[in-house]
C-alpha cells in the first residue's frame, strides 16, 4: 500500500512540473511577445502624437505676429517633446529596439538646450529619424496605393 501511495506522488508531482514548464514556455515564447509588441506600438503612438503636437505649436509660435524668437519656439517644442519622450520611455517594452532608439534621443537631448536656438532641432534630426524608423517596424502605416486616374474618354457600358 505504501508503494502505491509513493508512485501517486511521483506521478503528481510529474505532472505539476510538467504543467509548470510548459506554463513558462508558452508565457516567454507566446504571450510575452505581444505584450512586448503591444508596449512598444503604444509608446511609438504617444511619441508621435506628442511630436506632432509639439510640432504644430512650434509652427503656431514661428507664424506668430509680431515675431517670437527662435530661442522661444525651441523651449517650447523642447518642453512638449520632453513630455511625450517621457511618457513613451516609460511604456516602451525595456531593452526593445523603441526603448534602444527613445535612449538614444534622451541621450542627444541632453546635449541640446533652447538657448542653441533652431540649431537644437537639427540636432534632434537624427535621432528623431531612428526613433521613427524603429517605430515603422512595429507599427508600420497603411501601404501606399496608387491613386486612379480619371479616364479623358468615358467607356459606354451596357
Amino acid at each position: 500500500m505504501n508503494n502505491k501511495r509513493w508512485r501517486i506522488a511521483i506521478i503528481a508531482l510529474s505532472i505539476l512540473a510538467v504543467l509548470g514548464i510548459s506554463g513558462a514556455v508558452f508565457y516567454g515564447t507566446v504571450r510575452l511577445p505581444k505584450d512586448r509588441l503591444a508596449a512598444d506600438k503604444h509608446a511609438c503612438e504617444i511619441f508621435q502624437a506628442g511630436a506632432e503636437d509639439a510640432a504644430g505649436k512650434a509652427l503656431a509660435l514661428a507664424n506668430k505676429k509680431p515675431p517670437v524668437s527662435d530661442g522661444k519656439i525651441t523651449a517650447k517644442y523642447l518642453e512638449l517633446l520632453d513630455a511625450a519622450y517621457n511618457k513613451a520611455y516609460d511604456t516602451a517594452a525595456k531593452d526593445s529596439d523603441v526603448y534602444n532608439v527613445l535612449t538614444n534621443l534622451g541621450i542627444a537631448r541632453i546635449n541640446v538646450d533652447a538657448s542653441m536656438g533652431l540649431t537644437a532641432l537639427t540636432n534632434l534630426g537624427a535621432s528623431m529619424t531612428d526613433v521613427q524608423a524603429a517605430c515603422e517596424v512595429v507599427n508600420p502605416g497603411p501601404t501606399a496605393t496608387p491613386e486612379a486616374t480619371p479616364s479623358a474618354t468615358p467607356t459606354a457600358t451596357k
